[in-house]
């Protein structure tokens, strides 16, 4: 009877495994061979990022961009690029959040 048992319980174990390794596999699969439909969500995930940054980029850090486009010394292009991209920070995090599903596409 305990023979059984362990036989039983090693047979269960191999399911499981054998289980999580086809996840695992139509994991990969669906990353290296998306679907029409993963690969709509995920350029619509893009275009909204997009937009956030495009947003950004013409509204609240336009002054810095311009600044950029135009050169300027060593020294205030430095300082400048950091504030730019501290601006353009505020906007990509935000879309980080509300963008999960990004992630799981990656």
């Amino acid at each position: 009877m305990e023979t059984f048992a362990v036989l039983y319980v090693v047979c269960l174990a191999c399911i499981f495994a054998a289980k999580t390794e086809e996840e695992q596999q139509l994991m990969i699969t669906r990353i290296l061979k998306p679907t029409d439909g993963d690969k709509e969500m995920r350029s619509e995930l893009f275009e909204r990022i997009n937009v956030a940054e495009k947003v950004c980029k013409e509204g609240k850090c336009k002054v810095l961009r311009d600044q950029l486009v135009a050169g300027a010394e060593i020294s205030d292009f430095a300082k400048v690029t950091k504030e730019y991209d501290t601006c353009m920070d505020d906007c990509r995090v935000v879309k980080q959040f509300s963008d999960e599903r990004f992630i799981y596409l990656e």
